[in-house]
Formats: C-alpha cells, structure tokens, sequence
C-alpha cells in the first residue's frame, strides 16, 4: 500500500479553526451576559428591575441584588469550565484575550466620561457592553488567561 500525499498548496493553508470561532463567540456571549447582569445587580441595589422590553419597574424585597450576584458567580463559573473544555490551542486563547482586553480597553474611557446629556444617552445595548467590558469579572477573566497562557508557553519549553 502506498501512502498518497495530497500537494494542493491550497489545502494546506488553513484558517482560524472551529475553537477560534468559539473562542470569539463566547467572549461576546459572555461580555453582553456579565454586562446585563452587572446592570440588573446596579438596579436592584435601588429596588428596580429592567425587563426584556427596557422598562424599569419598581420590585419590593431585599433578595434581588443576592440573585444577580449569584447568577454573576455561576456565569463566571460556567465560562471557566467551558473554557477548560473547549479552548485547548494558543490559537483561541490569544482570541479571548483579545476580544476582553480590547473591550475593557474600550470601556474604560466610555466609563470615565462624565455625565452626558439626556439627549445624548447610550443605547441601552452600548450601557450593556460597557457594563461588562468593565465589570471585575471580565477582568478577572482576564487575569485567568494571561496566567493561563504563560503557565502553557512554560510547559512547552520545559518539554
């Protein structure tokens, strides 16, 4: 039997793989998530809600603020597992640090910028992104992938 090698010069030359693209997907699925959490956990400090449909409307109890923390932490961990199970290249984790360092970078100076005025309010997608890009836990995630990647480019040198 003979071993066929394929020379098509095209076929070699892939490009961002399958983990690269959920690497990017997630990201942003996980950006506009911690966002709208982190903007429900702000209104219910003051007894407020945000429905799907942008009205705020008044909730009584103390038990919110517990609930969004909490979905805050299981959102942080479950992007923690999936990210564990899925990203396994260089490739995808430069990807996720890219998209959350970038969209912390970008959030800092929106944050930052002073009260505007009334006509010129963000959309409320614009104050979803700029909560999450600036909430600790996207920079927290951050850290994880720096040491992430440093602690792997130092296995594979060892080996």
């Amino acid at each position: 039997m003979e071993k066929t090698v394929n020379e098509d010069p095209k076929s070699a030359v892939s490009g961002p793989g399958p983990a690269a693209a959920t690497a990017l997907i997630g990201s942003l699925l996980l950006l506009g998530l911690t966002g709208y959490l982190s903007m429900q956990l702000k209104l219910s400090e003051i007894h407020l809600f945000l429905g799907f449909d942008s009205r705020v409307f008044g909730v009584s109890g103390d038990w919110l603020p517990y609930v969004w923390r909490l979905s805050l932490v299981l959102s942080v961990l479950a992007a923690i597992i999936a990210y564990r199970a899925l990203i396994r290249d260089t490739q995808s984790r430069v990807v996720i640090l890219a998209v959350l360092a970038a969209a912390a970078a970008i959030a800092s100076p929106v944050a930052f910028a002073g009260p505007q005025p009334a006509e010129a309010q963000p959309s409320l997608l614009l104050y979803v992104a700029v909560e999450g890009a600036k909430s600790p836990a996207i920079l927290a995630l951050i850290g994880a992938v720096l040491a992430d990647l440093m602690t792997s480019s130092r296995r594979s040198a060892d080996h």
